[in-house]
């Protein structure tokens, strides 16, 4: 391994148990497919990592610890998705019921209740574009 990195075909990334090994760019570059490089990066950004969890948590109503690391693929150690879902739970956006492997983390109501004034404030928004006519088609209300 120790070979392959020297040469640059090969990238070590994080630390103690975390660390994992993946083909470099300089590899991709040489068989001519950068596009799989840059596929493989784990580069999530924030935006599409909370919207992920809820759209989860949505369906299956509670998860573990266990589920969100799947849902990522393995692009965070447990250690990483802790500290994401503790960092949820402290915004108020998941609570956390239970503890040590059975703590499962279900989608707060606060933030519930959050969504439904932010979706109706976007409804009364584009109601009154509609109106002025700054808009043509409006969007049916979800009830």
């Amino acid at each position: 391994m120790k070979t392959l990195i020297g040469k640059g075909l090969v990238e070590k990334r994080g630390q103690t148990r975390a660390v994992r090994y993946h083909l470099s760019r300089k590899y991709y570059e040489f068989i001519d497919d950068t596009a799989s490089y840059y596929n493989q990066q784990d580069n999530l950004e924030d935006t599409a990592i909370l919207p992920t969890i809820i759209n989860y948590l949505t369906k299956h109503v509670s998860g573990r610890m266990g589920d969100f690391e799947t849902l990522f693929f393995g692009k965070f150690s447990r250690k990483q998705m802790r500290t994401l879902i503790n960092g949820y739970v402290e915004r108020k956006i998941l609570i956390r019921k239970g503890t040590g492997s059975g703590t499962r983390y279900e989608i707060s109501h606060e933030y519930t209740e959050k969504n439904k004034i932010m979706s109706k404030a976007l409804q009364i928004g584009l109601q009154v574009l509609h109106d002025r006519g700054e808009i043509s088609i409006l969007p049916e209300e979800n009830a």
